[in-house]
C-alpha cells in the first residue's frame, strides 16, 4: 500500500521551511507562505519529505530515500520537477528512478538584488514600432489569455479574471491591428515579489517587444513596492535578463514528464518563457 501524504498544518510548515533551507526558488515561497499552490509532505506536523506544487512546477526537499518520498514523486501532476537547492543529486537519482523517462532541461537563476535603472527601463518601455501600444492585462485581456496558447501563462496560474486583477499584473503589446504580440505578467506572486513571465508570438520577434514589455512591468513593480523576480528557461532569457539590468546565478536542473501533457518543454517553445 501506498504511503500517505498530507496537508501541512503551520507546523508543518515551520518544517517545509527547514527543509527547504533558504531557497531562494519564489514558487517554493508561494506556496510556503500560502499565497499559492500547496504543501504536502509525509507527517503534517513533522515531515521528514515534502512536495510544493506552484503553477506547473513541483519542488521536493528533506530525504528521498523513504517510501514517503516515492509516493510524494508519484503523486505529482504537474510536468516540471525541480529539487532542493542543495539536494539536487540525491533527488534527481530518486526521482528517475520512478519517472524514467523524465526529460532532463537546465535552466538559470538570476540574482534577486538588482538595482534598476529606472530612466533606462523607461527609454526601453517607450522603445515600440511604429503603431504598437502597450496596455495592462485587465478582465477582459485575461480571457483572451487563456483562449490563446503562446500568452495563456500569463494569467494561467490566477483561478479567476478578478483574481489576477486583485493580486496580479500584466502587459501586452499590441500591433496596429489590436492583436496581441507579445507581453510580460505575473506568472505567481509571492510576499513582496512576482515571478516574471513574458512570451512573444513567433511572429513578432526580434522587434524589442518583450524588452519593451519586461521593462514596462518592472517599472509597475517597483512603483508598487514588489520585487520582480526572474528565473531563465534559457540563454535567450538571461541576455534578455542582462539588458535589463539583472546578473545571472547559477543553472540548475528540472525534469520534464511529457506524460503529464504540459504542451511545452521546460525549455519554452516560445523565445522568452522564464517559467514555462
Amino acid at each position: 500500500m501506498q504511503q500517505p501524504v498530507y496537508q501541512l498544518t503551520d507546523k508543518g510548515l515551520q518544517k517545509a521551511w527547514q527543509l527547504f533551507d533558504g531557497t531562494e526558488e519564489t514558487l517554493v515561497w508561494s506556496a510556503l507562505q500560502g499565497i499559492m499552490g500547496e504543501v504536502t509532505g509525509d507527517d503534517p506536523d513533522q515531515p521528514s519529505t515534502v512536495l510544493t506544487i506552484t503553477a506547473d512546477f513541483a519542488f521536493f526537499a528533506g530525504d528521498p530515500d523513504t517510501s514517503a518520498a516515492e509516493a510524494l514523486i508519484r503523486s505529482v501532476t504537474v510536468p516540471l520537477l525541480g529539487c532542493g537547492d542543495h539536494q539536487t543529486e540525491c533527488w534527481k537519482e530518486r526521482i528517475l528512478s520512478i519517472w524514467s523517462d523524465a526529460q532532463i532541461f537546465d535552466r538559470y537563476t538570476i540574482e534577486k538584488n538588482t538595482q534598476f535603472d529606472r530612466q533606462m527601463l523607461q527609454a526601453y518601455a517607450a522603445k515600440l514600432p511604429d503603431g504598437f501600444t502597450m496596455v495592462p492585462i485587465d478582465e477582459s485581456w485575461y480571457e483572451r489569455c487563456l483562449k490563446e496558447k503562446w500568452m495563456c501563462d500569463f494569467v494561467s496560474s490566477f483561478s479567476s479574471a478578478s483574481d489576477f486583477v486583485e493580486h496580479g499584473i500584466g502587459f501586452l503589446a499590441i500591433d496596429p491591428l489590436g492583436q496581441p504580440a507579445a507581453g510580460a505578467s505575473s506568472y505567481t506572486v509571492y510576499q513582496g515579489g512576482i515571478e516574471i513571465e513574458v512570451d512573444t508570438n513567433e511572429n513578432y520577434r526580434r522587434m524589442g517587444l518583450a524588452l519593451a514589455a519586461c521593462a514596462k512591468l518592472i517599472l509597475a513593480c517597483l512603483n508598487k513596492g514588489l520585487y520582480p523576480s526572474w528565473d531563465a528557461a534559457n540563454l535567450a532569457s538571461v541576455s534578455l535578463a542582462r539588458k535589463l539590468g539583472y546578473q545571472p546565478g547559477h543553472h540548475y536542473e528540472v525534469f520534464y514528464l511529457p506524460q503529464m501533457d504540459a504542451q511545452q518543454t521546460a525549455a519554452g517553445q516560445v523565445e522568452f518563457s522564464e517559467k514555462t
